[in-house]
This record gives C-alpha cells, sequence and structure tokens, in this order.
C-alpha cells in the first residue's frame, strides 16, 4: 500500500509539472488559461480555448496536436466568407519568441472530435502539441460555457 501510494503521488505530481510548463532543447511553449468546452450529450465533437505562449527565443512552429481522450485533434480558424461562417484547418502555424496563439470561441481554436468517452464538466483533458519531433503535454480542464 505505501508503495501504491507513493507512485500515485509521484505520478500526480509529475503530471502536474508537466502541465504547467513543457520545454525543449528549442525552449518553452505555455498554455495559459486553457479549457475545454464540455459536450452536450450525445455530441461527437467540441473545442479547446486559451493562449499558447512562446517563451523562448526562437520560432515555434506548431505542425500537430492530439489527445488521449479524441480520435482526432486539429486547430482551425473560424471566419465569414460571403456571410457564410466557416472553418478551415490550420495545418502549420508559426509563434515568433515572446509572442500568443490566442484560442478562443468565433476564432482560432482546437476542434476535438470523435471522443472515445463521455467528456463532463469537471473532467480534464490531456492534450499535446508537437513541434517537429517534440512532444508537449498539457492537462486542460473541461468546463460548461
Amino acid at each position: 500500500m505505501k508503495y501504491f501510494l507513493m507512485s500515485v503521488l509521484m505520478t500526480t505530481s509529475l503530471s502536474i509539472l508537466l502541465s504547467c510548463n513543457a520545454t525543449t532543447e528549442s525552449g518553452e511553449l505555455e498554455w495559459r488559461d486553457g479549457w475545454v468546452r464540455a459536450m452536450p450529450p450525445r455530441s461527437a465533437m467540441t473545442a479547446a480555448y486559451g493562449e499558447l505562449r512562446n517563451r523562448s527565443s526562437v520560432t515555434l512552429e506548431l505542425t500537430a496536436f492530439d489527445s488521449s481522450a479524441f480520435a482526432a485533434a486539429s486547430l482551425h480558424q473560424s471566419m465569414v466568407e460571403d456571410g457564410v461562417s466557416r472553418m478551415r484547418e490550420q495545418t502549420h502555424v508559426q509563434i515568433a519568441p515572446g509572442e500568443v496563439l490566442t484560442l478562443e470561441p468565433g476564432g482560432m481554436h482546437l476542434m476535438l472530435m470523435r471522443a472515445n468517452r463521455e467528456i463532463s464538466a469537471g473532467d480534464e483533458i490531456e492534450i499535446g502539441v508537437s513541434i517537429g519531433d517534440k512532444r508537449f503535454s498539457f492537462e486542460l480542464p473541461v468546463v460548461a460555457r
């Protein structure tokens, strides 16, 4: 029992540290004020929001997103064209040193598609962000908004 509790404590501490900041050889990526919109019943998708901040001295190119709770995750930009609201996938996004990429409803956002379990307010969702062959991991709360 003692070893089990120690293992749980170490795993939880490591998860908290990883969700705060992730560091690569080229610098740091931070996700501030991140949250995932709670899903209505029988819905298959939702979105994640917040601020991705480049805390390094080099430009970071975000090349892929993933989540253990969803079959697919991709960055989209909402826009209105000819009076019609549309979303366009963004396959590569760069964040200059010291800059912030804002993910917000009605703008740039991370689409989370085909949930592999029920997602409810109060849950935490793991999201991965890839920069080349480096992967950052973040835990975001699910919020009813």
